[in-house]
């Protein structure tokens, strides 16, 4: 049975969403969410490594799948217990619903490619890339001064939440969704800190532009600052879950990650060197120095190897799954909700908490930091730059006041320049940088390279080519 609260009753950003139906408001949020076309594209986008490189691995719709189910499974089960349910009450509430529909939403602002893109769009938003001005000549598309707030995935997704994903043709835009599913997509509950705070590790990831502001004020109405609610805590472990276990299997199958070599006394005390060396966590440094801790995880790292190369028979597919699967079952039932004043709505056992960092450290050590990954990258980063340069001129008004090469754009965000152009008043620039990034955000992986190549003429395509959705 879910907890009761005001937050779910339509109290929403925007009214006159037609008549009723029988779902509940989680319920009814979720189904918004899972029909977006957002969300769709979430398949076409990288997670780790390309989802061009086939099934074996996880592409940003499986894995948003995985969250939304771990998170929904692990709020069930909280609210089983009689203890934690009355907890849960003083948070605010818990519906398994709402979680399920942050699980969907979490990646949706997610670019293409990953994370590399990410700090590309950061630096090209920002205008902190000066060094393109060396190799190339970027005409006009490098702004002499960019927007200080920047690009991050998560404030991505909530402004895809609440403006730009199409729901109703007039009334409003975004989803108009109520109050706790907006605060459950907020793993970063604030704006990106500038001046004195703008190093402070807490807050180099955010959960909201300014241009958002008013929604992140609404989403966040009933909740202190900074303060995650319950819902959003749950989602934020269960992606922490997913990305340990489930990622972590896909690089034990396509052999990047060497279990049994790690195992191995000289390469493990590298690996372990490596990670106390390049953690800015104090308390991982901490848990690196006992050794009961580094036992634990070396039994870890040998219940995941296999004892032999993988080769994807039957029988090595089901003892890894079967490992998989008994680490959920290790780390979900160990999480409970923190008392009500408490720093963090949830309470994770602090040795499950380094195990997970351990399986995440793997990926990083042996996927992440793999010099043909890094190749791809570097080349998958000035795709971005060249999109992101190319939409950006095409929005530049002329002088009767119409963008230069508008239908360059993607035809989705057409109407969103002209929407921005007329709020920014005198601050063109930035609603031409934000409206820049949106169209890159809009292509999945392969789009993206198609659409870089097309403008590029190395490879136009036809005229009767779809280039955007």
């Amino acid at each position: 049975m879910t907890v009761v609260r005001p937050d779910l009753e339509r109290h929403e950003r925007h009214h006159g969403t037609g008549a009723s139906d029988q779902r509940e408001a989680g319920q009814r949020d979720r189904d918004r969410i899972l029909y977006t076309s957002a969300f769709k594209r979430l398949g076409g986008v990288t997670q780790v490594v390309s989802a061009t490189e086939g099934t074996i691995f996880h592409n940003r719709l499986t894995h948003s799948l995985k969250v939304a189910q771990l998170g929904r499974r692990l709020a069930e089960h909280l609210l089983t217990l009689p203890d934690e349910r009355e907890k849960a009450e003083a948070w605010g509430g818990l519906d398994p619903e709402v979680v399920d529909a942050a699980g969907l939403a979490h990646d949706l602002g997610h670019p293409p490619f990953g994370h590399i893109a990410e700090k590309a769009l950061d630096d090209l938003v920002t205008g902190s890339d000066r060094s393109r001005l060396d190799r190339e000549d970027p005409g006009e598309a490098v702004p002499a001064l960019g927007d200080p707030h920047g690009f991050e995935g998560n404030a991505q997704s909530f402004r895809i939440l609440t403006k730009l994903a199409a729901h109703h043709p007039r009334s409003y835009p975004g989803l108009n969704l109520t109050r706790a599913t907006l605060n459950s997509v907020l793993k970063y509950p604030w704006v990106r800190e500038l001046g004195a705070d703008a190093e402070a590790k807490t807050y180099r990831k955010y959960g909201a532009y300014h241009s958002e502001l008013k929604d992140l004020d609404f989403a966040r109405k009933h909740h202190r600052d900074h303060t995650q609610s319950l819902e959003a805590a749950i989602m934020d472990f269960a992606d922490g879950l997913a990305y340990s276990v489930h990622d972590l299997e896909d690089f034990i199958r396509a052999g990047l990650v060497p279990l049994a070599r790690l195992v191995t006394s000289r390469e493990w005390q590298r690996f372990i060197d490596d990670w106390r060396r390049d953690t800015r966590d104090e308390s991982v440094r901490e848990s690196l120095a006992d050794g009961e801790v580094i036992d634990v995880l070396s039994d870890l790292a040998e219940s995941l190897d296999l004892g032999e190369e993988y080769s994807g028979t039957r029988l090595q597919r089901a003892r890894l799954r079967s490992r998989t699967s008994s680490l959920i079952r290790e780390f979900l039932p160990e999480v409970r909700i923190a008392p009500p004043g408490a720093a963090k709505p949830l309470v994770v056992d602090r040795l499950h908490e380094i195990q997970m960092k351990f399986l995440q450290r793997l990926i990083w050590y042996y996927v992440i930091e793999n010099p043909r990954l890094a190749t791809q990258q570097a080349g998958q980063r000035r795709v971005i730059e060249m999109l992101f340069d190319t939409f950006f001129a095409a929005s530049e008004p002329m002088k009767n006041g119409q963008p230069r090469n508008r239908h360059v754009l993607p035809p989705a965000v057409e109407k969103d320049l002209d929407d921005a152009l007329k709020l920014a008043g005198d601050d063109q620039v930035r609603a031409r940088l934000r409206v820049a990034a949106d169209a890159v955000c809009s292509f999945t992986d392969t789009e993206a390279i198609a659409m870089s190549n097309r403008l590029r003429g190395t490879f136009p395509g036809s005229v009767t080519d779809l280039v955007s959705r």
